[in-house]
């Protein structure tokens, strides 16, 4: 237990697995053994070493880059503390509650720009700064007014509020779109159809500073109709001279 209490002490450079290790040696030797040889029930050691392991080692945390690990069991930060992200417009947070799930602690955080809402699992010191990411300063922590925070939270649920009702409303015009693009669909197709050939406005979405390439449909017209389901060139041929036709829609 020695190796534990120094863990939890913050005395000694062990692991948090080594402390693990060590803390389940002794449970086993003092509790389980003297459980088991009394009772003689069935427990299998391999399956209570591996999910309390499981249990701690997913809460640890390893950057490759830096090469350091975080453990999201301990708490960073509290309520009401502003930290701030490096990287992607290096907006600043207040950290509006903080809870702990499943052994790790999750922060919620307002942005004091956009007032967006979110959770992240893990906040590193600013002092160890590297990459992006969220950091606190943990040299000068700046905190905000309860009330304050208090006050934005209610604006950020109300923006986040709204914004789920117009995506709702979105999903509801999709639906109304597509029952009545369905029926006009069946309206215009031949009963013996096995096919139907369509033509597509694809609009560039590349960027080569990312090296990234892409594109997005933004209209789509159906040109003709076929009664098999072969590929035939001179077949599109045909049909795409209706695409002229559709350039206006």
């Amino acid at each position: 237990m020695g190796l534990w209490r120094q863990y939890l002490d913050g005395s000694s450079d062990i692991s948090r697995l080594q402390s693990i290790e060590a803390c389940i040696k002794i449970i086993w030797a003092i509790i389980i053994c003297p459980v088991y040889s009394r009772f003689h029930c069935g427990f299998d050691y391999n399956y209570f070493i591996n999910n309390i392991l499981i249990y701690f080692i997913m809460a640890q945390i390893h950057l490759l880059e830096a090469n350091v690990s975080y453990d999201t069991a301990k708490q960073a930060v509290g309520k009401n503390q502003i930290i701030q992200m490096n990287g992607y417009g290096d907006d600043r947070y207040v950290v509006y509650d903080v809870t702990e799930e499943s052994g790790q602690f999750i922060y919620r955080l307002i942005n004091l720009r956009t007032h967006e809402l979110r959770e992240i699992e893990i906040i590193r010191p600013l002092s160890e700064k590297f990459g992006i990411g969220y950091y606190f300063d943990d040299v000068n922590p700046q905190f905000m007014d309860t009330f304050e925070v208090e006050v934005l939270r209610s604006k950020a649920e109300n923006i986040a509020g709204e914004k789920r009702k117009e995506l709702q409303r979105k999903l509801e015009d999709d639906e109304r779109l597509y029952a009545l693009g369905l029926q006009r669909l069946e309206a215009i197709v031949p009963k013996d159809v096995k096919g139907i050939i369509t033509a597509e406005l694809n609009e560039d979405e590349s960027d080569s500073m990312t090296d990234y390439f892409g594109y997005r449909t933004v209209h789509t017209v159906i040109l003709g109709f076929s009664n098999h389901t072969k590929d035939l060139f001179s077949e599109m041929r045909k049909y795409a001279a209706n695409f002229e036709e559709t350039k206006h829609l």
